[in-house]
């Protein structure tokens, strides 16, 4: 009888350790596949809340002055101020007048004004602030002009002002460029002459860097 309690005590505990092995192994087996779910479950829903709106439509860039440029024959050029080439009229400023050609003319305006201005008291320090702006030959013939010119005897001034200024010949191949300019001059002193308008042709040509230079004024008839 005490045999069979003491069997009987056994199995029961026996029983009840393998009831709580089995409710482990069960926890860790439900815990292992909801760790599994929850992981397979979590990157999709992230991947999910993250929406990529689509961008406004872009506008579609014009490439149309490639083909012009593609157009231009000379090869291996320096399309620089000192040798332009044929890109000149391909870059051109508004009104289809070329960048090299609006400098050139500006600088005829510019020196003319001053050129075209005199004073008896200053002399020709006008004519002199110009130096930089000449071409050696225009520079020659400025030295051998003011040495031509009497003393005068009573004060004498005139100023003068570009009112009209046209092309009449430019050539970015050949570096030169003519200019017919209206000026409008004003005379004071005994001998002064009034108002009038005069016309004056403008040469100009690029040095060795490329910057325009006056090479000649040619006054002509008073309008």
């Amino acid at each position: 009888m005490r045999e069979f309690r003491l069997s009987f005590t056994l199995t029961r505990m026996l029983s009840q350790k393998s009831k709580i092995i089995i409710l482990v192994a069960g926890a860790v087996i439900v815990f292992a596949l909801l760790a599994a779910l929850l992981f397979d479950l979590f990157p999709k829903r992230v991947a999910e809340s993250v929406v990529f709106e689509p961008q406004g439509e872009e506008e579609p860039v014009d490439l149309s002055f490639l083909d012009e440029l593609n157009s231009i024959s000379d090869q291996n050029q320096v399309f620089d101020a000192a040798n332009p080439g044929p890109l000149a009229g391909a870059i051109a400023a508004s009104g289809g007048t070329s960048r090299l050609e609006l400098d050139a003319r500006d600088l005829a305006e510019f020196f003319i004004e001053r050129f075209g201005t005199y004073s008896s008291d200053a002399g020709f320090s006008y004519v002199d602030d110009l130096a930089g702006f000449m071409a050696p030959a225009m520079q020659d013939w400025i030295a051998v002009y003011k040495k031509q010119q009497p003393e005068r005897a009573s004060y004498f001034s005139v100023e003068t002002e570009v009112v009209q200024s046209d092309t009449l010949s430019f050539s970015a191949r050949d570096r030169r460029a003519q200019f017919e300019l209206v000026v409008a001059r004003t005379e004071a002193g005994s001998s002064a002459q009034g108002s009038y308008q005069q016309s004056v042709r403008i040469d100009t040509e690029q040095d060795a860097s490329g910057t325009w230079k006056v090479a000649g004024v040619f006054w002509g008839d008073r309008l």
